[in-house]
């Protein structure tokens, strides 16, 4: 069985009443949404934040969800939201404790890939929040174009088209970084 069966078989669950089911449901789609929210957040606690307040809306309105089939772009779309209010809320935290996990690189090599580390995030940190939500869905989550389309509420070319552009635009941010 897919994973977009099992969730739709759990939506159902859930809508029928079936105990358990929603617990399962989070199961499910616990670890992609972490890594958008992670992705999108850049603060794994904001983002286990982001995530309680998306299931809790997610149960609110699961009843509401028409098309059990759907449920992994609905449930994407939902944490994305999530994340946006978080990021209204709150300022970033520092880019620099973020790529070296709080402690000094030892190696030459390590401090070249905290560098590089570093480089990505200043570049991935000057986009705009769309084309941010994007590359995260494609690059970090691997979702198809269909999914994107789904999870974003828009039609494939503008999946595509947006994608492209977002490519390009971090492209040159990221050659920007490196030309500092």
């Amino acid at each position: 069985m897919s994973r977009r069966q099992r969730l739709s078989q759990l939506v159902r669950q859930v809508q029928d009443g079936e105990e358990g089911a929603f617990e399962a449901f989070v199961r499910e789609t616990q670890e992609p949404a972490y890594r958008l929210a992670c992705s999108l957040l850049r603060d794994p606690d904001l983002a286990q934040d982001a995530l309680q307040e998306a299931y809790l809306a997610a149960y609110s309105a699961i009843h509401q969800l028409r098309d059990p089939e759907a449920a992994h772009s609905w449930t994407l779309r939902i944490v994305t939201y999530q994340c946006r209010r978080f990021q209204r809320r709150t300022r970033p935290g520092s880019l620099e404790a973020m790529a070296d996990g709080g402690h000094e690189p030892s190696t030459p090599a390590e401090s070249e890939g905290t560098e590089q580390r570093l480089d990505l995030g200043r570049a991935f940190d000057e986009l705009n929040e769309q084309d941010r939500t994007v590359l995260t869905l494609r690059e970090v989550m691997q979702l198809s174009y269909d999914e994107m389309a789904r999870a974003l509420k828009v039609p494939l070319g503008t999946v595509r088209s947006r994608l492209a552009k977002a490519r390009l635009r971090f492209a040159k941010a990221l050659q920007g970084e490196r030309n500092r």
